[in-house]
C-alpha cells in the first residue's frame, strides 16, 4: 500500500512538471507577437491546445508502456480549465456546462490535428488557420506554425522517455521558425522581382 501510494505520487508529479512545461510553451510571448496569436481567452485556450496535443501525441506515441503520465496530464488541463472559468466570474452553476463545451472542443482540436499530421501539408495548414487563426492570418505565419509544430512532435517523441523520467519537456524555439518562414518569403520575394 505505501510503495503504490509512493508511485502515485512520483507519478503526479512527473505530471505536474509536464503540464507545468505544456502551459510555459503556449504562453510564450512569441506566438501572441511574431504570429499574431490572438492574446485572448480564445487565442490562449487555442495556443494550450495545440500544446497539449503536441505532448500527449509524443507521450502517447512513444515507446514507453506507461500511459499514466498522458491521464494524469489531462486531469490536471481539466481542473485548470475549471479553476480558470470559475477565475473569470463563471458562476458554479453554469461551470459543468461550460466545461463540457471546452472539452468538447479541445476533444475536437485532438482529433483534427491527429488526423492532419496524417495527412500533412495543407492538411495541417488548414486545421491550424480553422483554430488558431480563426480571425485569418497571413500564409506564411501558418506556414511558420505548422512547421513548429511539426518540429515539436519531433523532438517530444524523441525524448519522451526521459521527458517521462523527470518531468520535462522541451519545446523548440518558435521564433527561429518565424524567422525562417519570413527569410522564406523575402527570398521568394527577391526572386519574383528579379
Amino acid at each position: 500500500m505505501i510503495f503504490g501510494s509512493k508511485q502515485k505520487r512520483h507519478d503526479r508529479e512527473i505530471a505536474d512538471g509536464l503540464y507545468t512545461c505544456i502551459v510555459e510553451a503556449s504562453r510564450q510571448r512569441a506566438f501572441y507577437l511574431e504570429f499574431a496569436v490572438p492574446d485572448t481567452l480564445d487565442g490562449r485556450f487555442e495556443m494550450l491546445s495545440l500544446h497539449m496535443f503536441i505532448a500527449l501525441n509524443g507521450l502517447v506515441e512513444s515507446d514507453s508502456q506507461d500511459k499514466n503520465p498522458a491521464q494524469n496530464i489531462m486531469e490536471l488541463f481539466v481542473r485548470d480549465m475549471d479553476a480558470a472559468l470559475r477565475e473569470i466570474g463563471v458562476s458554479d452553476i453554469k461551470v459543468p456546462k461550460r466545461m463540457k463545451a471546452l472539452y468538447g472542443s479541445f476533444g475536437g482540436r485532438i482529433g483534427a490535428y491527429t488526423l492532419a499530421v496524417e495527412e500533412g501539408g495543407e492538411a495541417l495548414y488548414a486545421a491550424l488557420a480553422r483554430n488558431v487563426f480563426s480571425e485569418g492570418a497571413e500564409p506564411e505565419t501558418v506556414v511558420a506554425l505548422a512547421d513548429y509544430v511539426l518540429a515539436a512532435l519531433k523532438s517530444v517523441r524523441g525524448a519522451a522517455n526521459e521527458a517521462l523520467r523527470s518531468g520535462r519537456i522541451e519545446f523548440p524555439d518558435p521564433l527561429a521558425f518565424r524567422a525562417q518562414q519570413i527569410k522564406r518569403g523575402q527570398t521568394i520575394a527577391e526572386v519574383s522581382d528579379g
